[in-house]
């Protein structure tokens, strides 16, 4: 750049040498001294890539998110710089990181990950019929997954049973568990 400078800046790789001069009278004489420095050429982008334990995750639930490819981590909507990030998204989101180099380049293309939030499933449990006399046996039913979900339910009662209704002569709480291939209730 500048040639009588002591911080020269180079755009680009080669050998550059610094000589200094200068000149003492009486006699007019010069004492020099010089010194060589090579700047290399580093300007590879890391390969960003991500991962996680898990992609869908219920409502509440946290996840972790794995950064590689670089020494520093550019994420969009967290907040830090670390390789490894925990989140709790609240609905369905897509986060994107770009690695940053040990030569302080970014990576071209980031990467993604998409994280799916399911929510729990539903419980309408409920007797089909009123209060039962010893002998008698009546019917629960722990509900079917509201008008528009797509998911399908899987029921697990106290009693082993793995049907939406069971009829039961059995008095005193009855629990069932209801799993939606994500969340369960």
């Amino acid at each position: 750049s500048n040639p009588n400078t002591l911080t020269p800046t180079v755009s680009s790789a080669g050998t550059y040498t610094l000589t200094i001069s200068r000149n003492y009278q009486p006699g007019d004489t010069t004492c020099s001294g010089a010194a060589a420095v090579n700047v290399t050429d580093n300007l590879i982008k890391p390969v960003t890539q991500v991962t996680t334990n898990k992609v869908k995750i219920c409502k509440g639930e946290s996840v972790t998110l794995t950064a590689t490819g670089g020494v520093t981590y550019n994420w969009t909507n967290i907040a830090g710089t670390g390789g490894v990030q925990v989140v709790s998204p609240s609905t369905t989101t897509t986060f994107t990181v770009y690695a940053v180099g040990a030569n302080g380049c970014p990576s071209i293309n980031p990467a993604t990950i998409k994280i799916e939030v399911e929510q729990p499933p539903v419980s309408s449990l409920k007797a089909i019929s009123g209060q039962i006399c010893q002998g008698d046996e009546i019917t629960l039913d722990a509900g079917a997954p509201p008008a528009g979900f797509t998911q399908t339910y899987t029921y697990l009662w106290d009693s082993g049973e793995t049907t939406q209704t069971i009829t039961t002569g059995v008095v005193g709480p009855h629990t069932v568990t209801i799993d939606n291939g994500t969340c369960t209730k």
